[in-house]
């Protein structure tokens, strides 16, 4: 396209659309090329749409929002599990406790019934600190993205806290 001649609005948001899936200048030309001939934009006008519009800030923001509801659709699948095993847990302990106060002991030995009393404490202990540690971090998290003021530097903060958060739940 001539320079000085403005390129229609549905060029440029098909240009942002490639832009934001993270295809290659070149590629995105030739796409365009394709799709709008008798609107053809060079790489050149492409690469200065991308300084001139802050593609590459929205860009970053697509991801990290992607990112974001990744970590909070995980963090509730985490959170259901864990309410299972909790339940769980408490169940063992509350058989074990049940089972001790019983004359027709379900366990063969009082130090079975015991056993699953511990073993549902400690688990139900476990989980709650698990919880503890995933809402430290979630307020770890809030505190820096209300403290920093720089969009850049508090994205980049942010994405990688979440990436530690998915990573230790994985472990």
């Amino acid at each position: 396209m001539p320079k000085g001649v403005s390129v229609p609005a549905e060029v440029k948001e098909r240009a942002l659309t490639l832009y934001l899936q993270e295809r290659p200048v070149t590629e995105i030309t030739k796409i365009l090329a394709v799709e709008f001939p008798e609107d053809a934009v060079k790489e050149e006008a492409l690469r200065d749409w991308v300084v001139l519009y802050k593609w590459k800030e929205k860009r970053d923001d697509v991801k990290a929002a992607a990112l974001q509801q990744i970590t909070e659709e995980r963090v509730i699948d985490i959170h259901a599990l864990t309410k299972q095993q909790l339940a769980a847990y408490k169940l063992v302990r509350e058989k074990g406790q049940d089972a001790l106060g019983a004359e027709d002991l379900p366990f063969k030995k009082a130090l079975d019934a015991a056993m699953a009393i511990d073993i549902g404490a400690k688990g139900e202990r476990k989980i709650v600190m698990g919880l503890v540690a995933v809402s430290f971090v979630q307020d770890v998290i809030q505190v820096l993205t209300e403290e920093i003021e720089d969009p850049n530097v508090l994205r980049r903060i942010a994405g990688r806290l979440k990436r530690l958060v998915v990573q230790a739940q994985d472990t």
